[in-house]
């Protein structure tokens, strides 16, 4: 190969690598922001890091609290169904008694009620006899 072919080779090919090595200057200025990005974002993991373990510690300190009022609330509730259960058994007495003298009321107005009907059965069979003895002619 003459030494004229080779020179426009490499001419041509440092032309063709011009914007390969632009390129490349980018990607290493943008890397060395990346590398100082990056350790911006260290420091700020290790800050939130710290900020987490402090977290932890007020979350397992509600923990504790939220677990003591439970217990306190499942006492009242036990209070409550032992005050509820009372009151239950009162209002079951009382039904009962009110029941049994609505029972009782009923039977007696019951027996009032067959005796007026018994009593108006009779008054009917005189009426009706009464009735008959003005449709006789009188003798």
């Amino acid at each position: 190969m003459d030494a004229s072919v080779i020179e426009a080779l490499r001419s041509v090919i440092q032309e063709e690598l011009q914007p390969v090595k632009k390129d490349l200057g980018t990607v290493k200025s943008e890397l060395g922001t990346v590398k100082s990005e990056l350790v911006s974002v260290k420091e700020d993991v290790g800050t939130l890091k710290d900020e987490v373990g402090s977290v932890k510690d007020d979350v397992g300190s509600i923990h504790s609290r939220l677990t003591q009022i439970q217990a306190q609330l499942d006492r009242m509730e036990a209070n409550q169904n032992d005050d509820v259960m009372a009151l239950l058994q009162h209002i079951d007495g009382k039904l009962t008694n009110f029941r049994n003298e609505t029972q009782a009321n009923f039977k007696t107005l019951s027996r009032r009620i067959t005796a007026i009907e018994s009593d108006l059965s009779e008054t009917m069979v005189e009426v009706d006899a009464l009735k008959r003895e003005r449709k006789q002619p009188q003798v």
